[in-house]
């Protein structure tokens, strides 16, 4: 049993080491298990989701870390845990006892290597530099010293263990034992590992290297290479490979969708290509899935090689536990600096750092009262006590104190008025429907969905908390023809009035100006009556747009006395911070 344990083991490392060849030589870094990401270059933590964790692929680690001449000879291994300083010795006496290990076990192909002189502990332990909040240095000088000299790292080691290993392509298989050893070590210390959420290839300066969104799609082997593939690493991959197209296409359902349109023979695909209009030109994803393996490109069209056929049939299997992730996902607010500009003729500007009900006035002692003192309330008590005690002067005491009442929560139910018109095809629609289910999956208001596009507008989604009411009403939609705003703000209007919310926010999301009338033949002065029509039936609105149409925008929102946000991109992560920043005021000005 102990030669078969053995075997398998040797089969995972060369599997992994031939996988970590392939992402290599593409530039790219791969996740290993949950906790530990592997590339040949920087790593940093996502500005915007962590624990997600970017991958610069200008920036080499041999060079940055170890001071390397030439490119591509080091291996930069991250193992991520919950904040702590993690003791570097311990952690290096394991490594040293992991590579004793790997040289015996290994034995055997070492031997029959004519090139590789790396056969003692030392040799090998010289050559990988160990670093984390406590100490760092090479894993012999550690060991062998207890210290090493200090070298800036250009890292935040608070929550990761950090290894930078110089060796031999013929080594990569060591990299799992690193991880295994370094995890047990975290949890011999009394710390938590911490799960990576995914992984994106990009710049220092923060542009992705694709231009969607941030879509990173991992490599996927051939046939020839299958059976050196280990099976979680292709799972996982799978797993990733989802994510990233569902997050692209705004759905499992729609990346279901695309996989079934470019499978079968030549007639099933042309009946299916009409399902692909409403996500817009996919020409740069078709070429980035072509990249991964999972697509080849004919003169028929795309079709899906046997690695994509996988991908399928893997999503088929695993849907619902595919849904429940995207879920979390998009259920996240996003970090990072506000990309856009808020202009305002509304009278309410001002906010209150707590929400109170001056209306409700309670003892201080009350759990349902605020920490906000009723000052003439206060004083009234502390007279009536002082006179009822026959006191010469008026004294408050403790007892006398008075507080205001803290506000319930008031729903604040959101309608999403959007225009689908040709210019919106593609990313910008998408933006807006991950809008919608971010609003759906974190909050507990209701949401709707008016779109306008060619001569008119319609309820693509009534108010609703269903999730898949919501998804089923967003897929009927294929943004195309012209831009009918007055016909929008109208049928919103009649939405929210038929519905009867109390609390409604209009939210006008677009790319550019009205082009077909509703009363007149001037497009621009119907959109703008019909926002007035919004100030008597007491709707708030909230305007989105970009900067080329700022001044009408501007126009049309202190029609409405409503709210003017001038974005640079019309994205999901922009989007959801307006909304979030828009809630807050409207929130806040409640009593």
């Amino acid at each position: 049993m102990a030669i078969k344990g053995e075997s398998s083991l040797a089969a995972k490392r060369a599997a992994l080491g031939n996988y970590l060849k392939m992402y290599f030589n593409k530039n790219q870094g791969v996740r290993i298990g949950e906790t530990a990401v592997v590339s040949r270059r920087l790593h940093k933590k996502s500005p915007r989701v962590f624990p997600h964790i970017q991958i610069l692929i200008e920036l080499d680690a041999g060079q940055v870390f170890s001071k390397c001449t030439e490119p591509n000879r080091a291996v930069h291994i991250d193992v991520y845990h919950e904040p702590a300083q993690i003791k570097a010795v311990p952690l290096a006496r394991r490594i040293w006892a992991a590579i004793n290990k790997y040289l015996e076990e290994e034995s055997d192909r070492f031997r029959q290597s004519e090139t590789d002189e790396l056969l003692q502990p030392s040799d090998v332990a010289g050559r990988i530099r160990l670093a984390t909040a406590e100490a760092q240095g090479t894993v012999a000088r550690l060991v062998g010293q207890g210290y090493d000299d200090y070298t800036e790292i250009p890292e935040d080691l608070s929550d990761h263990v950090h290894l930078v290993m110089e060796l031999p392509e013929s080594w990569y298989g060591l990299v799992l034992d690193l991880i295994e050893v370094t995890e047990d070590a975290i949890y011999e210390q009394g710390y938590q590992i911490r799960k990576i959420m995914g992984i994106s290839h990009g710049f220092k300066k923060g542009v992705q290297m694709e231009e969607i969104r941030g879509f990173s799609m991992p490599f996927f082997p051939g046939k020839k290479d299958k059976d050196q593939t280990d099976n979680v690493i292709r799972v996982q991959n799978q797993k990733q490979a989802i994510m990233a197209l569902a997050r692209r296409l705004g759905s499992v359902e729609e990346v279901e969708d695309l996989l079934d349109s470019m499978r079968g023979n030549l007639l099933q695909r042309i009946s299916n290509r009409p399902q692909r209009k409403r996500q817009g030109n996919l020409d740069a994803l078709i070429d980035q899935m072509a990249d991964a393996g999972l697509v080849d490109k004919g003169l028929l069209g795309p079709t899906l090689t046997e690695e994509g056929e996988e991908l399928q049939n893997y999503l088929v299997g695993n849907k619902q536990e595919m849904e429940a992730l995207l879920r979390r996902i998009l259920r996240k607010f996003p970090k990072g600096s506000k990309r856009y500009q808020r202009f305002a003729k509304t009278q309410f500007e001002s906010r209150s750092k707590e929400k109170i009900n001056k209306r409700k006035v309670l003892r201080q002692d009350d759990e349902s009262g605020s920490s906000v003192v009723a000052v003439p309330e206060t004083v009234l008590e502390g007279a009536k006590r002082s006179l009822k005690d026959g006191l010469e002067r008026v004294r408050i005491s403790k007892e006398d104190v008075q507080v205001y009442g803290k506000r319930s929560y008031v729903p604040i139910d959101i309608c999403l008025l959007v225009d689908c018109s040709a210019s919106m095809a593609g990313d910008k629609s998408q933006a807006a429907w991950q809008l919608a289910e971010y609003l759906l999956l974190s909050s507990r208001e209701r949401v709707a969905v008016v779109v306008f596009q060619e001569m008119n507008a319609r309820v693509a989604v009534p108010f609703t908390r269903n999730q898949k009411r919501l998804r089923a009403g967003l897929r009927s939609v294929n943004p195309e023809g012209m831009t009918p705003l007055a016909h929008g703000l109208v049928k919103s209007l009649e939405l929210i009035e038929e519905t009867g919310v109390r609390n409604p926010l209009l939210v006008l999301i677009t790319d550019g100006m009205p082009t077909y009338p509703l009363w007149t033949y001037d497009s621009k002065a119907d959109a703008i009556k019909a926002a007035r029509i919004l100030i008597d039936a007491k709707i708030r609105l909230a305007c989105i747009g970009v900067r080329s149409n700022r001044e009408f925008l501007k126009e049309l929102a202190a029609a409405a006395q409503g709210t003017l946000y001038i974005v640079d991109n019309l994205n999901r992560d922009t989007l959801i911070q307006v909304l979030h920043e828009e809630r807050e005021i409207i929130t806040s000005l409640r009593e």
